[in-house]
């Protein structure tokens, strides 16, 4: 006589597992008990890598959006109105500001003691003390500007003020001085300029922190939610 084996029979036990009773084929009855998760586990969204690259797209676009706008030259109201470059504009300004800022040059030891801006400084450091109505008006401790003489310059930061210095005249530490003319020649005419960065500049530095901040959101999964 061939055995038929029996179908699954399912119950349900009130202490919520579930129950399965089964019969074999040699009519043995088994019970296995299955506990569902409990309901309060929390289910979480996977954010997939293909929606965290769609996201850092959307942003990367953004900057671009952003940058651009900000790079666009702003039309000229005359057809006729000659366009200059960055290049060109920052070479007027320094010249109408080197009119303005000219008059003698002269040398001081800053080692004697601590200048205005509150700073010890070096006879060799190239640092410079400005007049009264350039230093006061200005404020610029710590700023740097370009003096010039015939075809010479140097690069000095301000540090002092020259009492005796009127207009553009100023007094130079004798390293920045020797830059210029000789100690012994005393008294020399000048003009300076204040050092300001270009415009190509202030915009390749907003480049690289706009890269910057890219590189940080793809390698920490920050992603526009």
């Amino acid at each position: 006589m061939r055995i038929v084996p029996a179908e699954p029979k399912f119950e349900w036990d009130p202490d919520c597992a579930s129950s399965l009773s089964t019969i074999n084929a040699e009519g043995v009855q088994g019970t296995e008990s299955y506990h569902p998760l409990p309901p309060s586990l929390p289910f979480h969204k996977v954010r997939t890598t293909a929606t965290m690259y769609s996201r850092t797209l959307t942003m990367l676009t953004l900057f671009s959006l952003a940058i651009i706008t900000l790079a666009s030259p702003v039309p000229a109201p005359l057809a006729e109105a000659k366009v200059q470059t960055p290049a060109e504009d920052l070479e007027v300004r320094g010249t109408i500001e080197a009119r303005a800022n000219s008059g003698k040059g002269t040398w001081y030891n800053p080692s004697v003691g601590t200048g205005a801006c509150g700073w010890n400084n070096k006879d060799s450091e190239l640092v410079v003390a400005l007049g009264p109505s350039k230093y006061n008006k200005a404020k610029k401790c710590g700023q740097s500007i370009t003096v010039k003489s015939g075809s010479k310059s140097v690069k000095v930061k301000v540090v002092d003020l020259c009492p005796s210095c009127g207009g553009g005249s100023l007094d130079l530490s004798p390293a920045a001085f020797k830059k210029l003319a000789p100690l012994s020649k005393g008294v020399i005419q000048v003009n300076w300029v204040r050092r300001s960065a270009p415009p190509y500049e202030s915009f390749g530095l907003m480049l690289r922190l706009t890269y910057a901040v890219i590189v940080t959101s793809l390698t920490f999964g920050w992603v526009v939610p």
